[in-house]
């Protein structure tokens, strides 16, 4: 088999010629040096044609023609997903969180859209993600690509949505189930986290499938804990992407899945997993320890949004720190710091002593959009005393085993909290103050952390996030580091780089790393 760049022509050597011709157009059957070959246009049509046919080596065209614009070169496993994708009209991304399937599918649709088989790609995505996540990437890697993120009121989104030449919409999985219609025309569905529709019983799954079923357009489905809750998880998952092995009926699909062992109770097989894997195909899986080009902890930034009304106490406080000028002290500087943080994460400490509570629901629904795509245990860092409470809240409330640790925690119960942590099933998520969990334990159960802020400590931060990657820990690590405003990004990067936080006071508040 032989590639010509210059022709954009792929030459095989094959008695299969006829057979060829009949199914890919243009074909061209000729002899060279008495040796019959066969010429077909090299795009991604007859690739997958080829093989389908049984010629699994023929190379996919990403591979040989895309320039993969951004600012970073992808990695191993991103280009294999990549290339399964533009492989597969309909498939599951199963890759894990951290891993960069966000860009990988975005690089695989602009191929698309480069060859001319898509003109106008739909995201559908949690709320929390449309901008912060699908927007920021495609703002950053694809500066060649037009996008509308789709979150205004209805009649306003409607309007964009009839007007816009974009190449890419981004709508949130509630504001598309409102009205799929609006997207009749597109030609690429993205849909992330597509446990959104694990239940074929709500109007969400029904009418997406609907419009799957009328439309048919090219659909990928991206989600790093596709049966996170249970194996029936992956009934409707596989019966979007056209499983040829799951069965019509959910019912028939139970029984395969799981064993009834009284009237309300239903466990799983013993040979559920392997069942699963079995149904939900076409597909591709990197686990984040099986990214080997990845380094041992990947730190990941994930952005939330302010609500309107931390926006306004964050911009007033911004205001009094830049008055203050050069003069302030650095007792002042760590007070202003402290204010601006607990703005962010929705609790101010008044001066006697009680917390104000801000409306903090974009901070939270991140966390609980993060926690849903780990899938496993986590600790969650949270460096303020009068915000645990509140995460521990809206954690529990979701459903989550949730256990805290601060300094009012007296020992023998903290010791006790840390033993079922990383010992017992117990406990899904670890709400830490990192004072009291940043030195000497070993907590390698979980995989993951979040911090919910960033602190000006970084012998803490450092410690902290030492204690799920310790000596004979095996796989990856993720760190993640969530933040609201450009405040909290500059701190990241400073204790990333290693850098001491409340020097150069005045540049760190005065927002010159703000998003828009």
């Amino acid at each position: 088999m032989l590639v010509v760049p210059e022709t954009r022509k792929l030459v095989l050597a094959t008695s299969r010629h006829a057979e060829i011709q009949e199914v890919i157009p243009d074909t061209v059957v000729f002899d060279h040096k008495g040796q019959c070959l066969t010429a077909v246009d090299h795009n991604v049509e007859s690739a997958q044609v080829l093989r389908n046919m049984g010629f699994r080596d023929v190379p996919l065209p990403i591979t040989q023609y895309y320039e993969w614009p951004g600012r970073f070169k992808p990695r191993v496993h991103q280009l294999d997903t990549a290339k399964f994708l533009t492989a597969n009209r309909r498939a599951l991304c199963l890759n894990g969180p951290g891993t960069g399937k966000t860009v990988a599918s975005l690089w695989a649709a602009d191929h698309l859209i480069t060859e001319g088989l898509v003109k106008k790609v739909l995201i559908v995505a949690p709320l929390s993600t449309v901008k912060i996540v699908w927007g920021t990437e495609l703002m950053h890697h694809f500066t060649h690509r037009r996008f509308e993120v789709l979150t205004q009121a209805k009649a306003r989104r409607k309007a964009i949505v009839e007007e816009t030449d974009a190449e890419f919409l981004i709508i949130n999985h509630d504001g598309f189930t409102t009205m799929p219609s609006w997207f009749n025309d597109v030609d690429l569905v993205i849909y992330d986290e597509a446990t959104a529709l694990k239940n074929p019983s709500t109007g969400r799954y029904k009418k997406f499938y609907k419009f799957m079923a009328e439309n048919s357009p090219w659909l990928w489905m991206l989600t790093g804990t596709p049966i996170s809750q249970s194996p029936e998880d992956a009934w409707t998952l596989s019966k979007l992407v056209g499983s040829t092995t799951v069965p019509r009926s959910f019912n028939a699909y139970r029984n395969m899945v799981m064993q009834k062992v009284t009237n309300f109770k239903w466990v799983a097989r013993p040979d559920a997993l392997e069942t699963c894997k079995s149904v939900m195909q076409p597909s591709i899986r990197y686990s984040l320890s099986e990214c080997t080009d990845l380094p041992e902890t990947v730190f990941i930034d994930r952005r939330c949004e302010l609500t309107k009304q931390q926006t306004v106490a964050y911009k007033d406080m911004q205001e009094q720190a830049m008055i203050m000028g050069t003069n302030i002290s650095a007792a002042n500087a760590a007070v202003v710091f402290q204010k601006l943080l607990q703005i962010c994460c929705g609790v101010v400490y008044a001066e006697d002593g009680e917390h104000v509570r801000f409306d903090d629901s974009t901070r939270t629904e991140a966390v609980l959009q993060l926690l849903s795509e780990i899938g496993g245990k986590c600790i969650v860092f949270v460096p303020l005393r009068g915000v645990q409470d509140r995460v521990v809240e809206v954690l529990s409330a979701a459903g989550y085993d949730v256990a805290t640790v601060h300094g009012s925690v007296d020992k023998k119960k903290r010791d006790q909290v840390f033993y079922d942590f990383q010992n017992t099933d117990k406990i899904d998520v670890l709400v830490a103050h990192p004072r009291v969990a940043a030195h000497g334990l070993t907590l390698t159960t979980a995989k993951s952390i979040i911090w919910y802020a960033p602190i000006h400590s970084l012998e803490q931060y450092e410690q902290a996030n030492a204690r799920i990657r310790r000596i004979g820990t095996t796989g990856k690590t993720a760190v993640y580091n969530l933040s609201a405003s450009g405040f909290e990004s500059e701190l990241y990067r400073r204790l990333r780089t290693k850098q001491k936080t409340l020097s150069d006071f005045l540049t760190l508040v005065s927002g010159i790393n703000e998003h828009s």
